[in-house]
């Protein structure tokens, strides 16, 4: 008998003493659960219950460690998004937000509180809900450019993607190309104009050519007319290869002005010159009346003859 209560007293104080670390061990696990990866079981010994906490230290350093990798990455994910000039969605499979960057909140016009909202509810614009339920339903890549209105209309070139992850969800990129498309649109005005602009001299060279050839060489007083619009119309074409030449250095930034001393009466009178034929076509009178205290200014003559003949030549084609 006496051994036997012994036997179970000492078989109740080792209980207490396992079920004390084991206890230890389970608050420990539900902390570490909870995200306290700092926590520790500090268990001492070469028992199965030492070998536990043992294991569960190693388990909180090593998720310690693969979180703070994890939130690297997704502080470099952030960041990069944060930095891009293009807007950047993702679309779950029901259609909503589940990230936007901030270039694209900002193209969009919408606020913060987006993601988990749905992305038909927050932007309203057809062309790219019907862009992004092709590219939903046929589960390949769709492209396309939308023009936004309202305050700050803009033109984006928008493509999605399909993620194979999850059927329905959408990687959408998009690129602001209103700039681009402006200037693409003043490039083709300006070809079309220097065009135009270039015909009416040639042609008229080429006139004159040809009735001089024709016999008007041999008529002195004919001669001297047909020569006097071969030289202005050549002085015209060579002001527009001018002018040619320095639209490519301001595109390069290599132009500058060179100002100097030009007498303002020559300056008109060059003017006058080179719009006196379509003025004479349109009946219109130019006459110069220069105010004898600017007799002379300091400009670049260049500049100040591609403003003078531009004034000038509105003028003759659109005042009666």
């Amino acid at each position: 008998l006496v051994a036997v209560a012994l036997s179970a007293l000492a078989a109740t104080m080792v209980a207490r003493w396992i079920g004390r670390e084991v206890s230890a061990l389970t608050d420990t696990a539900r902390r570490m659960a909870a995200g306290d990866l700092a926590v520790r079981t500090s268990v001492e010994g070469s028992d199965d219950v030492a070998e536990l906490g043992a294991a569960l230290d190693h388990l909180a350093t090593s998720l310690s460690s693969a979180m703070a990798d994890l939130r690297a990455e997704r502080d470099l994910v952030s960041g990069i998004l944060d930095g891009m000039q293009e807007g950047v969605l993702l679309l779950g499979a029901a259609g909503q937000v589940q990230l936007m960057n901030p270039t694209l909140r900002d193209m969009l016009m919408v606020s913060n509180d987006i993601v988990g909202r749905s992305f038909i509810d927050a932007v309203r614009q057809a062309p790219l809900l019907d862009l992004l339920d092709a590219a939903r339903n046929t589960q390949k890549p769709r492209s396309g450019e939308i023009e936004l209105g309202g305050l700050r209309p803009r033109r984006l070139l928008v493509r999605a993607a399909p993620l194979a992850r999850a059927r329905g969800a959408l990687l959408v990129v998009f690129v602001d190309v209103t700039d681009l498309r402006r200037l693409e649109s003043m490039r083709r005005d300006f070809v079309a104009n220097v065009s135009h602009e270039l015909r009416t001299p040639v042609t008229a060279v080429l006139s004159a050519t040809e009735t001089l050839g024709a016999g008007a060489i041999r008529e002195p007083e004919a001669a001297a007319k047909f020569i006097d619009i071969i030289e202005r119309n050549t002085k015209r074409l060579r002001s527009l290869i001018d002018d040619l030449l320095d639209l490519s250095r301001i595109e390069a930034k290599e132009w500058k002005l060179a100002p100097e001393r030009v007498d303002t009466l020559l300056a008109l009178q060059h003017v006058v010159s080179i719009v006196r034929e379509r003025a004479e076509r349109q009946r219109v009178e130019v006459s110069i009346d220069v105010d004898p205290a600017v007799h002379s200014v300091v400009t670049d003559r260049r500049a100040l003859d591609q403003i003078l003949v531009n004034l000038t030549e509105n003028v003759v084609k659109y005042c009666p």
